[in-house]
């Protein structure tokens, strides 16, 4: 059985990454050390279950490629291997793995689903399996409206951004794509699923009689507050095109195959940094 597994999970903002998370964590995969866990905010009350520390640094690689968390990277940052200065990849993973001591562990940041190849390079001798979460596009739109009132256009892209920069990345890797509202379901199926999944890894599961309970506890149906209209006209033809790619995966793959898409519009990075110019506005969120 391997001695080491480290499950990212990614997708974008507002989409259950959190709740995935600490799904996988109830499972027996570890965190980060409690010390430097993330702490309940207003705007996610259960908790974000990720690095304070990490996600620092998943902003400063950003910020080094001239981008933010709300002004994702265009698709093709990564190719020839962009420099970070004073970024290096074995700093980066030196963090982790105090951050991450146990030879298992589960870390989640919307942000790495940009980060992904900066990652992969820091974690090259350790077995990786991902954990892609999926929500409808305009149910993410609506709930990071609510909590900090990004414009409708501006989130649609910054879903469409990420979720190509982290399907593009997948590509030849172990990937379970979940969609938020399959969790919200039947958290104790869902969990039997995932553990499946990271079983024939080499994780460790520890599924105890308790576990149903504390797994239905948690993951609350309630938490849905936001649901899709009952129209799709806010979408442009390349978010459809991502969304409906994205709906046709449910499940695991030990070799990923992204789809094939249409490339993106160049409204899309016009949208994205006319944003970014603005005021930032920061109304009990985060970005």
């Amino acid at each position: 059985m391997t001695e080491q597994l480290g499950v990212l999970v990614i997708g974008m903002h507002r989409s259950g990454t959190s709740a995935v998370t600490r799904a996988v964590n109830l499972l027996g995969v570890p965190t980060c050390v409690p010390s430097d866990l993330m702490p309940a905010l207003p705007s996610n009350q259960r908790g974000h279950w990720e690095s304070r520390t990490l996600v620092e640094l998943n902003n400063t690689i950003l910020h080094a490629l001239g981008r933010s968390s709300w002004c994702p990277p265009p698709l093709d940052v990564w190719a020839g291997a962009p420099q970070l200065p004073g970024l290096p990849p074995e700093h980066a993973r030196h963090l982790l793995d105090r951050l991450h001591p146990t030879p298992q562990w589960v870390w989640k940041d919307p942000r790495t689903s940009l980060t992904l190849p900066f990652w992969f390079t820091a974690l090259h001798d350790v077995p990786v399996a991902l954990v892609l979460c999926v929500r409808h596009p305009l149910e993410v739109a609506a709930s990071i409206r609510r909590r900090d009132g990004t414009p409708w256009e501006v989130a649609l892209c910054m879903w469409e951004r990420y979720l190509r920069h982290a399907l593009a990345a997948a590509a030849g890797r172990p990937v379970l794509v979940t969609h938020y509202e399959t969790l919200l379901a039947d958290p104790v199926r869902w969990a039997r699923h995932a553990a499946t999944f990271l079983t024939s890894f080499g994780a460790r599961i520890d599924w105890r009689a308790s576990l149903p309970a504390e797994l239905g506890a948690f993951v609350d149906p309630g938490l849905h507050h936001e649901t899709a209209p009952p129209h799709e006209a806010p979408l442009s033809p390349g978010q459809r095109a991502v969304y409906e790619a994205l709906c046709r995966y449910d499940g695991p793959a030990d070799s990923f195959r992204p789809p094939v898409l249409p490339a993106e519009a160049p409204e899309t990075e016009l949208t994205l940094c006319r944003h970014a110019a603005r005021p930032r506005r920061h109304a009990g969120g985060r970005r």
